[in-house]
């Protein structure tokens, strides 16, 4: 039997403990990466995608309202959860405003963790559907791109990474830039998330 695969989940948090606590609590489940700062979380995403993102508010250097920010560009389908002690809830509130999928208040409890992770995957799949349904080559090609553009533009609006999609069709990372730069004039936007918001109206 092939070992099952486990669902990618990304902790962003700067405080060590965080990462050693959340990690031995959720390994068994999900396929755990930790990332220190709002830096390396933005590094971690261009490398690969995580559904699922938990996000602390309170950290040194990037704040988690401007890592929030960053991610929904890079994602829009990505479900960040809000983690947060009573004194930042309006922050919290705040970052629903931006796009936060939930909030947890420390401190929680494991199933009141896993209740919002298991809907937050089940939303980022669902979305993944319904974009499915609203893109092909085939219009991406009736709308004026070429061969090689709707490929690129069908997985770039289907959520993967500029890295993600070179290596999906051997193309270095640098021309799959260019091509999105006129995929963007083309479509007469200026970042992926209104590329993807473009085949979700």
């Amino acid at each position: 039997m092939a070992p099952r695969l486990r669902k990618k989940l990304l902790i962003v948090d700067d405080d060590p403990e965080m990462h050693a606590g959340m990690s031995f609590m959720l390994a068994g489940d999900y396929d755990v990466r930790c990332a220190r700062s709002g830096d390396e979380a933005i590094a971690l995403t261009t490398k690969a995608t995580f559904p699922v993102v938990i996000l602390d508010l309170q950290m040194q250097g990037m704040s988690g309202l401007e890592t929030l920010e960053r991610l929904r560009e890079k994602n829009e389908r990505q479900k960040v959860i809000i983690l947060t002690g009573h004194a930042t809830k309006e922050s919290a509130i705040q970052a629903l405003n931006l796009g936060a999928y939930q909030f947890l208040i420390k401190p929680f409890h494991k199933d009141e963790l896993d209740g919002i992770l298991q809907a937050g995957f089940r939303a980022y799949a669902r979305a993944g559907a319904a974009r499915k349904k609203s893109v092909s080559k085939g219009k991406l090609r009736q709308l004026g791109l070429s061969q090689r553009q709707s490929d690129i533009a069908f997985l770039a609006v289907r959520g993967q990474t500029n890295q993600e999609i070179a290596r999906r069709l051997d193309l270095s990372q640098r021309t799959v830039e260019k091509h999105m730069e006129r995929i963007y004039k083309t479509f007469h936007v200026n970042c992926r998330i209104k590329l993807q918001a473009r085949f979700n109206e």
